[in-house]
């Protein structure tokens, strides 16, 4: 009986541990909340749709040498993908129009 009801405690003890590290971590996202980031991205579809093609081949070139030079620069990654990513869908959607 005694194993028993030391097993139980245990067992609570290791549930209650695991519990209390969740929190509201999942609402943060780096340091960001999810309606943030929202806003951010909607803010970046509207800045890449306002801009030309050629515009942002120089920037995606800016972001490639940033890259270049520190290939850990995640920012720098980030934006040169997202750039990469819309100029290859371009063809498809086909440039902004008012």
């Amino acid at each position: 009986m005694k194993k028993k009801v030391s097993s139980i405690l245990c067992l609570l003890l290791v549930l209650f541990t695991f519990v209390a590290c969740g929190g509201d971590a999942a609402d943060d996202y780096g340091g960001k909340t999810k309606s943030e980031l929202q806003s951010l991205a909607e803010q970046m579809v509207t800045t890449l749709q306002g801009m030309e093609t050629d515009q942002m081949k120089e920037i995606k070139a800016a972001y490639d040498e940033k890259l270049a030079a520190d290939p850990s620069d995640g920012d720098a990654t980030l934006y040169s993908n997202l750039i990469s990513d819309w100029l290859g869908i371009l063809p498809e959607i086909g440039e902004y129009k008012e």
